[in-house]
């Protein structure tokens, strides 16, 4: 019994040292995220405004600027790659965008999105211009309120009417901040058609009226035909037509009334055929908005401003927009970094802050020389290249990992593990040597290391189909529960064959010395050991022995032929996001039938297909 106690006591001091290991992985995984302050903190300490850019002068530059655009409509067609506007697919199925792409008449770039990837985080990057992180991926299960301070608060506290259709995320998100939404679920991926026409079917209505100033779609079809069938489905060719016609009816809607289409308005008409596509961020598009719409910038926001948004801009205005993004920057990166003013970026904004201050007092002096449109294309250079340096340094401290707190909790994790084999190898004898002489009838109850993984993984797994941006991809985790499982039993297998095989054979002789004392109270001493030998009952013991040794190989190569299996049926048909444009067995059979078929028909072409499989 007090063997037992220790041994309870040492497995309960290695679960608490595995769980600081997991949790020292866990601190160096999920990194502290960019600090400022929540909305609600924010709202009562309003944006600093920048100081004037350079000593001496007074003027209201440092004032928020009017803003842009009188209405934005901000269209968000979940996963519309860039090669299905700018490539083939684009030129046929998206005339109408293409065209105006190819006229200049709207700015074009690709956003790069960072992961995580799914909706939330996406959506949380959008407004606020921030980098979320990988623990966004377990709160987009159940979206809370967005408390940090972003666009849309921004919007509303600045009186702007807000209306909002699609992917109901965005209402949980956003509570009360619309004046008028209709939030479609994003659960049902099989559904291609009513989740967009939920969101197509105001547009004649909203676009009719004048009462609101920010208008956000976010359609889904596209993502989930993505999801189900893959990118090169004959579903997506229809579904881009049908987004086509949706941004020809906003922009034509629009630029008949007014200058206000977001990147896509009568203010880029200079800019000229495409000839090269930009790489932007995708938390720039949140600075870049918070400009359209005359708003302040979100403190968290460590993205740049578009730049050629604001091109038609005079060069003051242009000057004044770069110096608050760049005073927004600096400010978060005082907040976060003690050392601040050593960082490489803060004393380039500094430097192009004073190289403004010179501009500025040549432009109040009234000169309009060559100087003084050279100094303001050097100034906005310098600014530019401050923006990028304070965007990269901010953004590393959102995705820089701890590897010495992950390594640290790995090793402890794994550690621990090999001493818990070891300990129960060495302490199995006596446990089980004790067992048997207080109870010989009594059989272990106690749960392995694959019992607890079969549960762990099957609740994990099923909590998992609760998200929906997990459903197109749950195959993966099923694969890898399966690969995690089949290891798991090859390890347990190996250990009761080899590790244990002395602690059986000690518990053997124990057992043979119990019987022996209960032979010998019993007074049963004239059994003839040799006689039982060569009898059929010691045959067939010895043909057990023959067929447990077969087993033991057989069962130790069974996990390993299950996961060569699992690899084959992985190859028969790539599905999901990240591997079904990837060639397959599925896609080999299928284009082999297409091809004897195709030649059959050529060679009779009265011949049906039905007829050709038939001749096959």
């Amino acid at each position: 019994m007090r063997l037992r106690l220790r041994s309870g006591a040492l497995a309960a001091g290695c679960l608490l040292a595995e769980a600081l290991g997991v949790a020292l992985f866990l601190r160096g995984f999920f990194p502290l995220p960019v600090r400022s302050l929540p909305r609600g903190e924010a709202h009562a300490q309003p944006p600093a405004e920048p100081a004037p850019p350079g000593p001496g002068i007074a003027s209201n530059w440092t004032k928020i600027p009017p803003p842009l655009f009188r209405k934005v409509v901000v269209v968000l067609i979940d996963a519309l790659r860039d090669d299905f506007v700018f490539g083939s697919k684009g030129k046929q199925f998206m005339p109408y965008t293409t065209q105006v792409i190819e006229k200049g008449t709207s700015y074009s770039f690709i956003a790069e999105a960072k992961p995580p990837t799914v909706t939330m985080p996406r959506i949380k990057a959008l407004m606020t211009g921030s980098i979320p992180g990988f623990i966004d991926v377990v709160v987009n299960l159940n979206s809370p309120a967005l408390m940090s301070d972003n666009l849309i608060w921004q919007a509303k506290a600045a009186g702007k009417r807000i209306i909002f259709y699609g992917d109901d995320t965005w209402v949980k998100l956003f509570p009360k901040h619309f004046v008028e939404y209709d939030g479609t679920t994003s659960f049902f991926v099989s559904d291609f058609t009513e989740v967009d026409d939920n969101v197509t079917r105001h547009l004649d209505r909203v676009l009719k009226r004048e009462d609101w100033d920010l208008l956000i779609l976010h359609y889904l079809g596209l993502d989930h035909i993505g999801h189900v069938t893959g990118p090169n489905s004959p579903l997506v060719g229809p579904k881009l037509r049908e987004m086509d016609n949706v941004l020809k009816k906003i922009h034509i809607s629009l630029l008949s009334k007014c200058d206000c289409l977001f990147m896509s308005s009568s203010l880029f008409l200079d800019e000229g055929p495409l000839t090269q596509l930009e790489l932007v961020q995708q938390t720039d598009l949140a600075s870049t908005l918070a400009v359209g719409l005359g708003l302040p910038i979100s403190r968290n926001n460590v993205g740049n401003i578009i730049l050629p948004v604001v091109g038609s801009k005079t060069m003051r205005e242009q000057l004044r927009f770069l110096h608050m993004n760049g005073f927004q920057l600096s400010t978060l990166l005082q907040e976060n970094t003690p050392a601040y003013e050593k960082d490489l970026g803060y004393e380039q904004f500094k430097i192009a802050e004073k190289s403004h201050g010179n501009w500025i007092k040549l432009y109040l002096e009234g000169n309009n020389s060559e100087i003084l449109l050279n100094l303001g294309k050097k100034v906005l250079k310098q600014y530019l290249e401050a923006l990028r340096t304070l965007s990269s340094s901010l953004s590393k401290q959102v995705a820089q990992y701890d590897m010495y707190s992950m390594v640290v909790g790995t090793v402890i994790v794994m550690e621990l593990t090999g001493k818990k084999l070891g300990i129960r190898s060495d302490c199995c004898a006596g446990y089980r040597k004790t067992k048997v002489k207080l109870n010989p009838g009594a059989s272990s109850s106690s749960w392995s290391e694959v019992d607890v993984l079969i549960l762990a993984g099957t609740i994990g797994h099923v909590l998992s189909l609760g998200a929906s941006s997990f459903i197109e991809e749950e195959h993966q985790t099923w694969y890898f529960l399966i690969n995690t499982l089949c290891l798991a039993l090859c390890q347990e297998l190996c250990r009761n064959h080899f590790l244990l095989k002395e602690c059986d054979l000690q518990l053997g002789t124990t057992m043979k010395q119990n019987f022996d004392s209960i032979g010998e109270a019993s007074e049963c001493k004239n059994i003839d050991v040799q006689a039982a030998s060569n009898s059929k009952l010691g045959k067939a013991a010895s043909s057990a022995e023959f067929v447990k040794g077969s087993d033991k190989w057989i069962s130790l190569a069974s996990p390993w032929i299950i996961l060569i299996c699992c690899r084959l049926l992985r190859s028969l048909n790539q599905t999901g996001v990240q591997w079904a444009h990837r060639p397959d067995f599925g896609h080999w059979l299928t284009s082999s039938l297409y091809e004897t078929l195709r030649h059959k028909l050529e060679i009779n072409p009265h011949a049906s297909s039905k007829e050709c499989a038939i001749s096959d």
